[in-house]
Protein backbone atom coordinates (compact mmCIF):
# COMPACT_ATOMS: atom_id res chain seq x y z
CA UNK A 1 0.00 0.00 0.00
CA UNK A 2 1.31 3.46 -0.78
CA UNK A 3 1.53 5.99 1.99
CA UNK A 4 -1.30 7.22 4.11
CA UNK A 5 -0.91 9.14 7.18
CA UNK A 6 -3.30 9.82 9.64
CA UNK A 7 -2.70 12.41 12.62
CA UNK A 8 -4.98 12.63 15.38
CA UNK A 9 -4.55 15.88 17.86
CA UNK A 10 -6.48 16.36 21.59
CA UNK A 11 -6.07 19.03 24.15
CA UNK A 12 -3.35 17.87 26.61
CA UNK A 13 -6.31 19.04 29.18
CA UNK A 14 -8.43 16.10 27.63
CA UNK A 15 -5.86 13.06 26.90
CA UNK A 16 -6.75 11.43 30.51
CA UNK A 17 -10.30 10.84 28.57
CA UNK A 18 -8.92 9.20 25.52
CA UNK A 19 -8.76 5.56 25.92
CA UNK A 20 -8.41 1.97 23.84
CA UNK A 21 -6.41 3.48 21.58
CA UNK A 22 -5.46 1.09 18.72
CA UNK A 23 -4.39 1.51 14.45
CA UNK A 24 -3.79 -0.59 11.85
CA UNK A 25 -3.42 -0.62 8.23
CA UNK A 26 -5.33 -2.64 5.24
CA UNK A 27 -4.99 -3.53 1.73
CA UNK A 28 -7.59 -3.64 -0.82
CA UNK A 29 -5.72 -5.00 -3.57
CA UNK A 30 -3.37 -7.58 -5.33
CA UNK A 31 -0.97 -4.96 -6.22
CA UNK A 32 -0.94 -3.22 -3.15
CA UNK A 33 -1.50 0.17 -3.94
CA UNK A 34 -5.11 0.65 -3.06
CA UNK A 35 -6.01 0.53 0.92
CA UNK A 36 -6.89 2.53 3.85
CA UNK A 37 -5.38 3.18 7.73
CA UNK A 38 -8.13 2.60 10.46
CA UNK A 39 -7.81 4.17 13.85
CA UNK A 40 -10.14 3.45 16.59
CA UNK A 41 -10.18 5.20 20.52
CA UNK A 42 -12.68 6.04 23.09
CA UNK A 43 -13.30 9.83 24.44
CA UNK A 44 -15.05 9.03 27.83
CA UNK A 45 -18.00 6.56 26.97
CA UNK A 46 -17.95 7.57 22.88
CA UNK A 47 -15.90 5.31 20.32
CA UNK A 48 -14.98 6.68 17.70
CA UNK A 49 -13.19 5.30 14.09
CA UNK A 50 -11.91 6.94 11.75
CA UNK A 51 -10.95 5.93 8.40
CA UNK A 52 -8.01 7.34 5.84
CA UNK A 53 -8.90 5.76 2.14
CA UNK A 54 -6.99 5.27 -0.99
CA UNK A 55 -9.58 3.35 -3.34
CA UNK A 56 -8.67 3.14 -6.99
CA UNK A 57 -11.05 4.37 -9.45
CA UNK A 58 -13.96 2.11 -9.87
CA UNK A 59 -17.81 2.56 -10.31
CA UNK A 60 -19.66 3.39 -6.85
CA UNK A 61 -20.86 0.10 -6.07
CA UNK A 62 -17.47 -1.76 -6.19
CA UNK A 63 -15.82 1.20 -4.03
CA UNK A 64 -18.78 1.03 -1.59
CA UNK A 65 -17.84 -2.94 -1.20
CA UNK A 66 -14.09 -2.23 -0.53
CA UNK A 67 -14.90 0.08 1.89
CA UNK A 68 -17.48 -2.68 2.91
CA UNK A 69 -14.42 -5.19 3.06
CA UNK A 70 -11.87 -2.53 5.17
CA UNK A 71 -14.33 -2.46 7.77
CA UNK A 72 -14.27 -6.26 7.91
CA UNK A 73 -11.08 -6.81 8.02
CA UNK A 74 -9.80 -3.86 10.06
CA UNK A 75 -8.68 -5.07 13.94
CA UNK A 76 -9.51 -8.55 12.90
CA UNK A 77 -6.69 -10.54 14.21
CA UNK A 78 -7.48 -8.54 17.34
CA UNK A 79 -11.24 -9.04 17.30
CA UNK A 80 -10.22 -12.71 16.84
CA UNK A 81 -7.64 -13.05 20.18
CA UNK A 82 -10.86 -11.57 21.78
CA UNK A 83 -13.36 -14.72 20.99
CA UNK A 84 -10.69 -17.50 21.47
Amino acid sequence: MGSLLSLIFCRKSEVDHIGDMASCSVSTSTLGNAGATVSRFEFDDTSFCILNVNLPILDQKSRCQMLKDIAAKAFKSERDQQYK
